[in-house]
């Protein structure tokens, strides 16, 4: 038994994302765990809705045009855009234990917490994963 075990999580370690199944920056994800409950101060700190699609967040868009991978960094070409501009992105992100550490254009990597609770289906119609179009779906 503790070998099957090893092998299923050896083949899970070496296997590309896709194959083995989610992302690991899929989910929706937020710069503090307070807003994964409330509306945040600034609508610049909303959650992110993550697929491999693309992300959602509040007025703003990304579908992902390519993947790879530089060590453990996911590097995704994408075409974002939000109030009527359009432009094209290199996104990158990693895990960092928990949490999804997200580049931002300036270089930094800034700590994002999961919003565990958009896990569950049975929050689908709750604050922030209502708020969460599926990527791609964007009406612009």
């Amino acid at each position: 038994m503790r070998a099957g075990l090893a092998i299923v999580w050896l083949v899970a370690a070496i296997l590309p994302a896709s194959a083995a199944g989610r992302a690991p920056y899929e989910g929706v994800w937020s710069l503090k765990a307070a807003y994964c409950t409330r509306k945040p101060p600034e609508t610049g700190n909303y959650p992110v809705n993550i697929t491999r699609k693309g992300w959602t967040g509040y007025e703003y868009w990304c579908d992902f045009l390519s993947e790879r991978r530089e060590g453990q960094t996911f590097v995704l070409e994408a075409r974002c855009g939000g109030e009527g501009n359009e432009e094209n992105a290199v996104i990158r992100m990693r895990r960092a234990g928990r949490d999804l550490l997200i580049q931002s254009p300036d270089g930094q990597f800034l700590r994002h917490v999961r919003c565990r609770a958009c896990d569950n289906p049975g929050r689908a119609n709750s604050y922030p994963c209502r708020a969460m179009p599926e990527p791609g779906a964007h009406a612009e």
